[in-house]
């Protein structure tokens, strides 16, 4: 009876021995969510990384496409599911933030934890709120003139530079329209990304000022921006609004029938595939200043893991330089490190990819304000007035900034 009792003793003993030991070697289980599928691959080379230098440290990716992914995440953080680490926008950031869902990275980033002086400063400030770092950049979109080398060759035009003036754009679209063969020098075009903003910070115009209580639409270098694109429409160099309406941009350049554009830098792609093709990209030409739009998405932690080690810890390296440098692989996104893009231009090396690289060192993003929701309409609906000619850039621009300062009155 004493040799039975001692051995169902062991087997006890040897029991509760293995459950512990299972359960101390049971790993952490992390989840990331995103929205991009095409980035899903980048980032799970970043994550196996990851867990092959912390076995202790699971990670899910949580894939939900754009058009379900903020119904999705706003369950999940009413509903306590939120994954630890988030994919987040810039327009997104503060209501997240506001409503108490996302953490203060504040702590990470005076312990050196996450380096935020290694990211292009206006996305750092996109995911600032009220002062406080919700969000460390990912990754970051610039914008180019693309332009097709057999329109400038068949033209006797040398192709554009990087020192580029307003008058180089001008005098070059003027040479390269071909009327006759339905052929536009270049596309200028209202276009919150591919266009008017661009060229409103170039001329020291703005869309809003600092504190976001005012239209910048009728201020004076707003307007000349504006009168500079028009004149490319009223002298028939450019489509008009609802010419574009019909056949957008890309089609017309890729169809040989626009010598420029200004598109962003997530087009190498599809430009790529237009192997019968021989295009390139330069930076924008520089009007008073040099000015290009640069937006950047964002990672967020959870605020149930503001005391988690281990969330910190993927955090810290998904911002970190290495983790950047194996998501330049992809040739998806741009990545937000300093100094980590190099890959990225690498993979494209059919075109002079580094021009997007450098268009972050004086990007701007002032569109990313919390009221632009409300007002975005009325700007693009006097806007689009403008480029088809139906009323003077002065007078849309003031009938833009009036009915935007009313709501902002509210």
């Amino acid at each position: 009876m004493r040799k039975l009792l001692s051995l169902v003793l062991c087997l006890a003993l040897l029991t509760c021995t293995i459950s512990t030991v299972a359960l101390a070697e049971a790993p952490t289980k992390l989840t990331i969510a995103l929205w991009d599928d095409s980035q899903v691959s980048g980032i799970q080379m970043m994550v196996d990384k990851f867990m092959q230098d912390n076995p202790s440290i699971s990670v899910e990716i949580q894939c939900t496409p754009w058009a379900q992914y903020w119904t999705s995440l706003e369950a999940a953080a009413t509903g306590g599911t939120l994954a630890d680490v988030v994919m987040m926008h810039p327009e997104k950031v503060t209501a997240y933030a506001e409503g108490g869902m996302i953490a203060s990275l504040d702590d990470m980033a005076a312990s050196g934890a996450i380096d935020m002086s290694k990211f292009p400063q206006n996305i750092v400030k996109d995911f600032t709120v009220d002062g406080v770092k919700y969000g460390v950049p990912k990754d970051y979109s610039t914008f180019g003139l693309w332009y097709n080398k057999d329109l400038f060759d068949a033209a006797g035009v040398a192709y554009p530079t990087a020192d580029w003036t307003w008058d180089d754009l001008y005098n070059a679209a003027v040479k390269l329209t071909d009327k006759a063969n339905g052929v536009y020098g270049f596309i200028a075009r209202y276009d919150t990304n591919d266009g008017a903003y661009h060229f409103i910070w170039q001329n020291g115009g703005d869309i809003i000022n600092a504190d976001q209580t005012a239209s910048g639409f009728d201020d004076p270098a707003t307007i000349g921006a504006i009168e500079y694109m028009v004149k490319f429409v009223k002298e028939g160099l450019s489509p008009t609004a609802a010419d574009l309406a019909n056949t957008d941009a890309n089609s017309l350049f890729l169809s040989g029938k626009a010598a420029m554009q200004i598109a962003g830098s997530w087009n190498c792609s599809a430009f790529a595939a237009a192997s019968d093709m021989k295009l390139d990209v330069a930076e924008l030409p520089q009007g008073k200043q040099r000015a290009c739009l640069c937006g950047g998405m964002g990672w967020v932690l959870n605020a149930a893991d503001a005391d988690n080690a281990a969330a910190k810890q993927l955090l810290s390296y998904l911002a970190g330089y290495d983790a950047n440098v194996i998501q330049a692989q992809s040739g998806v996104a741009i990545p937000a490190y300093n100094g980590s893009q190099t890959t990225w231009v690498q993979s494209w090396s059919q075109f002079n990819a580094q021009a997007f690289v450098n268009a972050a060192s004086y990007g701007y993003s002032s569109q990313y304000c919390t009221t632009r929701s409300e007002w975005v309409n009325i700007e693009s609906k006097w806007m689009v007035k403008v480029f088809n000619l139906e009323i003077s850039p002065e007078e849309g621009c003031k009938s833009a900034a009036q009915e935007i300062n009313a709501v902002l009155a509210k």
